[in-house]
């Protein structure tokens, strides 16, 4: 079992992860869009509608206005994630070019992974908590939430709980990790780290990556095929046609 979730399993989470998110964006190409329903306030220019996306993608300004506790939980936890993936990647990846450019030792640079990675270990975990609890104790919160939300969150949680048990309780080398993810992508054999722990985190990982696709999560690529958000407010300058139609419009032409 080990064996097939070390070496195995990141090959078809790959395979899943591609296929699923070529379904899913066939799908919202393929979606027709009979209404015209910017939330207005809506700009009425394509650059405007550039400011509106970096305004909702940097600070969830649609979220700042609704609820402000939800906000603050919400911002903490993607702009941590964002870090730790960053993280992770510069970490295994251009690690060795972090040492160049700032003149550390592996250690040093561990050292710094480890007080940096940390505190954003423990916020991303307070922000991903504060989120259960409050989907579990609000009436109405809990009442529109489906089992995908439930697994989501306990699936994140299980990452970060996993990641930061790594982090302060286990001494695993940032290099060895490199050294097994370079190898498997380039399908050369290398060792993996021996920890369970390690190996845990990793298929949850995998697991997360394989649901990206098919659960809400996937909104971090929905929100650019989102009607509401990429439409100008235009209707009375420019009729929008309603693709059902078009078929009528060509018999009547």
């Amino acid at each position: 079992m080990r064996y097939f979730v070390l070496y195995a399993l990141p090959y078809i989470t790959f395979l899943v992860f591609v296929l699923g998110c070529g379904y899913r964006l066939a799908m919202w190409l393929r979606s027709p869009v009979p209404l015209k329903i910017p939330v207005t306030p809506a700009p009425t220019t394509r650059r405007g509608i550039v400011a509106r996306y970096i305004s909702e993608i940097l600070i969830f300004r649609t979220l700042f206005a609704g609820d402000k506790a939800l906000w603050l939980a919400s911002w903490v936890f993607h702009v941590t994630l964002a870090f730790v993936i960053g993280g992770h990647v510069v970490g295994f990846f251009l690690s060795e070019f972090v040492c160049e450019l700032r003149g550390w030792t592996p250690s040093e640079y561990e050292r710094f992974s480890f007080i940096a990675g940390g505190h954003l270990g423990v916020l991303i975990l307070l922000s991903l908590l504060y989120l259960f609890v409050r989907r579990m104790q609000e009436e109405r919160v809990r009442y529109i939430s489906r089992p995908g939300d439930y697994f989501a969150l306990l699936l994140l949680l299980a990452i970060v709980i996993t990641g930061d048990c790594l982090r302060f309780f286990y001494s695993i080398k940032l290099f060895v990790v490199r050294d097994y993810l370079l190898g498997l992508m380039t399908f050369h054999s290398a060792t993996a780290p021996g920890s369970r722990l390690f190996a845990w985190h990793f298929f949850l990982v995998n697991a997360l990556v394989m649901y990206l696709p098919f659960g809400k999560l996937v909104h971090a690529g929905g929100i650019f095929f989102s009607p509401t958000h990429n439409q100008r407010d235009n209707a009375r300058d420019q009729r929008h046609l309603n693709p059902w139609n078009e078929p009528e419009a060509e018999q009547s032409e």
